[in-house]
Parts: structure tokens; C-alpha cells; sequence
């Protein structure tokens, strides 16, 4: 198919400005032949970024921030440190261990708080029961049950039976007793201070309290309430 001119088609004053615009199509698209490299400044001078080449000052510059490179890349006294192990010999330290014991009176990060939190009991609430609940169910009824009568999971597979909470011996024991056998053990049982903080100690404690009363409360002590539902079921 051969092109025709604009002016064969046109006609009218608008067909005459459409072929004007269309007949010299290459003084409205024309291409760059080249395009500008970019420039730019090393050293303070101007350079060419494409035909750049290190020479006399530069390349001296140049071959010294290499060999800078090059001599920090030494794998092998990277990997193999000059270090102690634990556990391992030191012969400048007393008893030529790596491992030291800490300074006579030190004291861990937070601790001084931590037994400052042991001394104010919190006030009963709803909350701290609902808290020590949740907590009970995961660290003491494995061992203690779930209502602290000693028939835990893992006594009931051969484990050493722990005394209830319903004798009277517990009962009467002062709270600080609950709170030393967390935090240092009991017999078999290991330490749990590290794995309940002060507060939730106080939590389990008075979850504990609760257990012991509602497995040695009186009908007659029950509110109305309560009473009714169990009245109710005695009489069936």
C-alpha cells in the first residue's frame, strides 16, 4: 500500500492544518544522535566518568585504598581467634580457669527489686486469684493436682507423691513458707525462682489459700447462692 500526500485528501481549512502538521513529521520526533556523559569531579578536577584512569597521584590513591582492602580480608586470624572457651585453662586467672566466680557482693541486675516485690504482699483481689490460677495449672499441678491434694499427673506415673495442701500442717503454715519453698525448693522438688517472678509467687500463694478453703468449707458457711444449687443436688 502506497502512502498519498496530506494535501490529496484534504480539503477545507481544517484538512489544510491537519496536512501541515503531518508533512514534516521529522522536525517534531527528532532523536538525539548522542547523549551527554555524565560528568563528574575527582580530586577537584573534572573528569569523564567513562574514560576516567587512574595516573600518577590518583593511581597511587588507588592502588593504596586496594591494598587496604585486600589486607583486611584475612580469613584465617578472623576464624581462628585468639580467645578463651568456657570451661577451658587460663593460667593468668586465679585457678587457671577461664570461668571466675563473681566478686564477693555482687548482685544481679534487677534483684534488689525483685526482693523488694517479697515484702509487700498485694492486696486480694479477683485478678491476683484469677493470675495465680493460671499460674498454679502450669508449674504446681503436674506435681500438686489441681485442687493441691498431691495427685499430680506425674506422681500418678511414679514420681514421689507431694503433700497435699489440706493437711493441717499446711494450713497453718504462714504464707513466707510457700514463698521460700518456690523460690529455693523442697525436698525433691527443685527451685522454681527462676521461672516465677515475686509477683506471680504472691498470685500462686493466694490461689493456694483459696484451694485450701474450698476443700475444708462448711455448707452452712456458703453463701445463699451457692447454698441453694448444693441443697438442691443433696436432696436428689
Amino acid at each position: 500500500m502506497r502512502w498519498r500526500p496530506a494535501s490529496d485528501w484534504a480539503s477545507g481549512p481544517r484538512g489544510r492544518q491537519v496536512a501541515k502538521a503531518f508533512s514534516a513529521p521529522q522536525a517534531i520526533y527528532q532523536v538525539p544522535q548522542r547523549c551527554p556523559r555524565p560528568k563528574t569531579k575527582y580530586l577537584g578536577r573534572p573528569i569523564h566518568s567513562a574514560t576516567w584512569r587512574p595516573d600518577g597521584l590518583n593511581k597511587c590513591a588507588f592502588y593504596l585504598v586496594l591494598a587496604l582492602l585486600l589486607a583486611g580480608c584475612d580469613q584465617y586470624h578472623m576464624i581462628s581467634q585468639q580467645k578463651m572457651r568456657d570451661d577451658g585453662p587460663a593460667e593468668p586467672f586465679p585457678r587457671g580457669q577461664s570461668d571466675q566466680p563473681p566478686v564477693p557482693g555482687t548482685v544481679a541486675r534487677g534483684d534488689i527489686a525483685r526482693e523488694q516485690e517479697l515484702t509487700r504482699r498485694p492486696p486480694m483481689s479477683l485478678a491476683l486469684l484469677q493470675r495465680g490460677h493460671q499460674r498454679f495449672d502450669i508449674y504446681c499441678s503436674p506435681c500438686h493436682g489441681l485442687v493441691g491434694d498431691g495427685q499430680g499427673m506425674i506422681p500418678q506415673r511414679g514420681f514421689p507423691h507431694p503433700p497435699t495442701f489440706h493437711q493441717d500442717r499446711l494450713r497453718q503454715a504462714p504464707d513466707s513458707h510457700f514463698l521460700d519453698v518456690i523460690r529455693d525448693g523442697y525436698g525433691i522438688m527443685y527451685s522454681y525462682a527462676a521461672r516465677v517472678p515475686p509477683s506471680d509467687r504472691w498470685a500462686i500463694v493466694a490461689y493456694i489459700r483459696a484451694l485450701q478453703l474450698s476443700q475444708d468449707l462448711r455448707l452452712a458457711e456458703l453463701p445463699d447462692d451457692l447454698k441453694k444449687p448444693l441443697e438442691t443436688q443433696g436432696q436428689r
